[in-house]
């Protein structure tokens, strides 16, 4: 990601807003698939985006795959995040 004068050129809201863009844009593939993997092959997932992501910083490979790879990456975080912070909600619901 270049930067301007220091800054990023991009705010973490705006990369956010892109995740999210890209989770809509996908949803109509894979549905609520994730909400039926475990929590393990979430982090599996992550543990996957994190490897490519170092492999094709290693292997100088192309920004515009990079890029997608950290959305896929943040994306695989809200999973997991939300089926975690479910389970303390369902949690509270049942005491």
């Amino acid at each position: 990601m270049s930067e301007n004068n220091g800054k990023p050129r991009i705010s973490p809201g705006e990369f956010f807003a892109d995740c999210a863009m890209l989770f809509r844009s996908r949803n109509d593939i894979y549905k609520d698939a994730w909400q039926l993997m475990s929590l393990e092959e979430l982090a599996a997932g992550i543990r996957l985006k994190a490897g490519r992501i170092n492999a094709l910083l290693k292997a100088d490979g192309g920004k515009s795959k990079l890029l997608d790879d950290l959305k896929d990456l943040a994306n695989y975080c809200y999973f997991l995040y939300a089926r975690l912070a479910g389970e303390d909600e369902n949690a509270e619901k049942s005491s």
